[in-house]
């Protein structure tokens, strides 16, 4: 019987939490007092029967990752590897092996040409790791994205794409359950020793991974945004059209190859954000824009960036600026925003961070200083309008970097609030809401 009121009590508990956006009336679950992450690796979080998996990386270097059980409200935590190295680009990217086991695979920002990586001793569990494994590239090494094909190789292929030979993207290969690691090939060619496209990636899990990209940084180029995918060794366009008969070679296509989604020009230049597969496995992405990129040496760039939001409908693209996402988060780094995250599982949710008024662009004021705050955005029309709603509000601390998972009708909404000053300066709790969310059937897009 106490049992069952348990169970009953937790049940409710759940479903108030589940209903409310009321930032006044939800406290957020703190989990992590201590990390930060950059936005270019994934998986930093991911789901797994029940259980919430979340990479990070403490203000001290230590490379760590957080459980937390969704039912249960249990979390526990293991730090990969102590003190690695003061900077959020190190973040770890996570995957689920198919016997369950966990894997994380991280490297330094840059300053040497090792990827590490480890898998937890048992399924289900993140208390014991095996030893850390390590592979050297030919060249320095930066980012770690995971992406397991089952479709590829007896026993399925796993693909780590990072920065390395040339700057471009690289990616070495497991086929053998991650006992060890080969090089793969180069992704894309970015036409310089210095030019680094950045790049999202997303799987399907079966035999595709789509990506997008961008020309470079956006503080050297006049960033558009690019769309491909890869297949059975070759390298695609949206529209099926090869441009890369055999991906696993140091020969790559450049970036301006594939499908460009976004125009960029001396008054806008785009940085891409976030990419999900739909139900029919097609892709929908955010990027950001910048709208005051020039002149470099004023110092004063940066101050109206905007998201972006695209959608792949099968035979073009469909594109349109759906928020103001404020001014640049420090000066040194007049490129970065808050970020967004797309819902994985609905291509009609979006969150982002911004310290304007996602509809207006007016500035969010909390004491008179400007602040970011987290805004749930949905659209009932396939993305062409939305409706914005805040998550947080009056906030003593910034709210940053929202990441977003889906179990059932649950979602998972993290974020990071605290201070950034730099991304090897910052001091921020890694904090989440479970909420539930229930799926429209308004979505044109999905009934084409």
């Amino acid at each position: 019987m106490k049992m069952c009121i348990f169970i009953c009590c937790l049940g409710i508990i759940l479903n108030l939490a589940f209903a409310s956006w009321d930032a006044k009336t939800d406290k957020p679950i703190l989990l992590h007092p201590d990390s930060s992450w950059c936005w270019f690796q994934d998986e930093r979080m991911l789901v797994d029967q029940g259980r919430l998996l979340l990479g990070g990386v403490s203000s001290q270097g230590d490379i760590h990752i957080t459980m937390y059980d969704l039912q249960t409200g249990k979390r526990s935590q293991f730090v990969l590897h102590p003190r690695l190295e003061v900077d959020d680009h190190n973040v770890p990217a996570l995957l689920v092996l198919p016997d369950g086991r966990y894997l994380a695979a991280y490297t330094k920002h840059g300053s040497d040409k090792i990827t590490r990586f480890r898998v937890s001793s048992r399924p289900g569990d993140i208390s014991a790791w095996e030893p850390e494994q390590h592979y050297e590239h030919t060249a320095s090494v930066t980012y770690s994205n995971l992406c397991y094909l089952a479709g590829e190789g007896e026993k399925g292929r796993i693909y780590n794409f990072v920065r390395s030979f040339q700057w471009d993207p690289n990616f070495i290969i497991s086929e053998d359950g991650v006992r060890s690691w080969r090089q793969g090939g180069r992704l894309l060619d970015g036409g310089g020793p210095t030019i680094r496209p950045y790049l999202r990636y997303k799987g399907n899990g079966k035999d595709t991974i789509h990506f997008i990209a961008t020309d470079g940084h956006p503080s050297r180029q006049l960033n558009s945004i690019y769309h491909g995918y890869i297949r059975g060794g070759k390298a695609y366009r949206s529209d099926g059209i090869c441009v890369n008969e055999n991906i696993f070679r140091t020969e790559a296509p450049p970036v301006t190859a594939f499908t460009r989604v976004f125009q960029g020009d001396e008054q806008n230049v785009a940085w891409t954000v976030d990419i999900e597969l739909d139900e029919k496995g097609r892709p929908y992405i955010l990027y950001s824009v910048m709208k005051d990129p020039l002149p470099l040496q004023t110092g004063r760039r940066g101050m109206d960036h905007r998201y972006h939001y695209a959608r792949w409908d099968g035979n073009r693209w469909h594109a349109q600026e759906i928020a103001y996402a404020g001014t640049r988060l420090y000066p040194e780094e007049p490129e970065y925003t808050g970020l967004a995250a797309l819902h994985p599982k609905n291509p009609n949710l979006v969150f982002i961070s911004t310290n304007a008024y996602p509809d207006t662009g007016q500035p969010i004021l909390v004491d008179g200083q400007r602040r970011y705050e987290i805004f749930r955005g949905q659209s009932t029309d396939g993305g062409r309008t939305w409706q914005w709603r805040p998550v947080t509000s009056n906030s003593s601390e910034d709210n940053l970097r929202p990441l977003v998972a889906a179990e059932g009708e649950m979602t998972i909404l993290v974020w990071l609030r605290g201070h950034y000053r730099s991304y090897t300066n910052y001091k921020q709790a890694a904090v989440g809401l479970l909420l539930r969310e229930k799926k429209t059937d308004s979505d044109p897009e999905e009934k084409k």
